[in-house]
């Protein structure tokens, strides 16, 4: 699944580093890093 990161007036991000995991039955997957750039 993708996400889009283009900018809209409902949703504001933060520059800095996140991350997400994947939850597939009960099982996680490795975190995954990604840096947001301002």
């Amino acid at each position: 699944r993708r996400h889009s990161f283009k900018a809209v007036t409902t949703r504001r991000y933060y520059p800095g580093e996140h991350g997400v995991e994947i939850q597939i039955n009960g099982t996680r997957s490795e975190r995954q890093c990604f840096e947001v750039e301002e």
